[in-house]
């Protein structure tokens, strides 16, 4: 078995293929480790699915995540995740971690090392030759293993464009915080005792974190005493669809099959569940069930990107939109806990698309019975809240 891409969705891939007991070898153009403009938060589902391929991740560099927290200038609402919690960890630090599981399952790791696959099944990289029994496409959103399987078709139906930058102060919070505003949005992931990860998500190219900042003076007071630890790095986010992910023996998993906008928070899972799926697929040696598979990982957190992004143009909606999440929090647990997979009483509720309807119909009315949640909607900056890592 052969991967191209060493990130984390090849090496998710590669450890999960050689838990099946296959000989796997993965090859990458870069040096190791690689950043990348990413969230650095990984949901529950995800830390159980990297626990499961044997990834340890420090805990002095991580930090569990409570819930996600919801800004929309002074309106705020919050959830925690059911049951077990989310994990934030620096890119660089995951990576590292990833590669000494992979290490230590056996996987074969060549970097320094392009690869090209040619119209006859044949990859070459370092001036050798090999026809494998399987090639995984994990070589990210601009995939050549993808172009050059003929997997290309497919829809860019949203882009838009991240950026990042850590900054060196405790963190004030173990959630996961979304700041909306007009066509941007920022998120702010606790990543250590002492730092914390910041995204911008925008439609334009041009806006940077310091400009956008302007307009967000909530998070702009939380970061003026913070410096910054890392330069800024940009990327492209958005909605990419790809109408099929496997071709005789290659399959893609990772940005390489598809992207899912950050806003989501979801890519990280997303890739380490198409690892494990993919490794169930060849155990029954049917790759066909992968496609099937992967489809319908991609279908839930599409249905959540769809629903959020519907308000970021209008200020006023992100407003009423939080406001009700902040006074019926058992509906904001409920959306957390289908966007997440996690077995609830969700079934129960309104559906993300019945949920949207309602809220762009401005029908507002109640939901189902309310429990009580620390309030963080508090106008004033020195009476925001602050919650302990003491959990850590």
């Amino acid at each position: 078995m052969f991967i191209v891409g060493g990130g984390p969705a090849g090496l998710a891939a590669a450890i999960a293929l050689s838990q099946k007991g296959l000989a796997v070898t993965v090859a990458d153009g870069a040096s190791m480790p690689v950043d990348k403009v990413c969230g650095e938060g990984i949901l529950p589902e995800g830390v159980s699915s990297l626990a499961g391929l044997g990834v340890e991740i420090p805990a002095q560099d991580s930090v569990p995540l409570r819930g996600m927290r919801f800004w929309a200038a002074s309106q705020c609402a919050q959830a925690e995740f059911p049951g077990s919690r989310g994990l934030g960890v620096r890119r660089l630090v995951l990576h590292r971690a990833m590669i000494a599981a992979a290490r230590a399952a056996g996987v074969t790791l060549r970097w320094r090392s392009p690869v090209d696959l040619a119209a006859n099944g044949t990859l070459s990289y370092r001036g050798r030759m090999c026809r494998p029994a399987l090639i995984v496409g994990a070589d990210g959103a601009f995939s050549r293993i993808r172009r050059q399987a003929g997997l290309q078709s497919g829809e860019i139906r949203r882009r838009r464009f991240a950026f990042r930058r850590h900054y060196q102060i405790s963190p004030w919070s173990d959630f996961v915080e979304v700041y909306w505003g007009k066509r941007c949005q920022f998120y702010v992931t606790p990543l250590s005792a002492s730092e914390v990860g910041v995204v911008l998500l925008s439609h334009n190219s041009r806006t940077r974190i310091d400009q956008a900042l302007a307009g967000f003076p909530l998070l702009a007071a939380r970061l003026r005493p913070a410096r910054s630890a890392t330069r800024e790095r940009g990327g492209i986010t958005g909605d990419w669809r790809h109408s099929r992910v496997t071709h005789q023996n290659i399959a893609l998993v990772g940005d390489a099959a598809g992207l899912v906008d950050a806003v989501s928070g979801d890519g990280l899972r997303l890739a380490f569940c198409q690892a494990g799926a993919l490794a169930d697929a060849l155990t029954s040696r049917n790759l066909a069930q992968y496609q099937v598979r992967h489809r319908g990982l991609m279908r839930r957190p599409r249905r959540m990107v769809r629903l959020l992004l519907a308000m970021q143009n209008s200020p006023f909606l992100q407003r009423q939109v939080i406001g009700l999440l902040a006074r019926q929090p058992l509906l904001f647990h409920h959306l957390l806990s289908l966007h997440t997979g996690a077995d609830s009483d969700a079934h129960r509720e309104p559906g993300h698309a019945e949920f949207g309807e309602r809220l762009l119909a401005g029908r507002h009315d109640r939901v189902g019975p309310l429990h009580r949640v620390p309030s963080c909607r508090n106008p004033n900056l020195e009476s925001l809240p602050y919650d302990s890592l003491s959990s850590r």
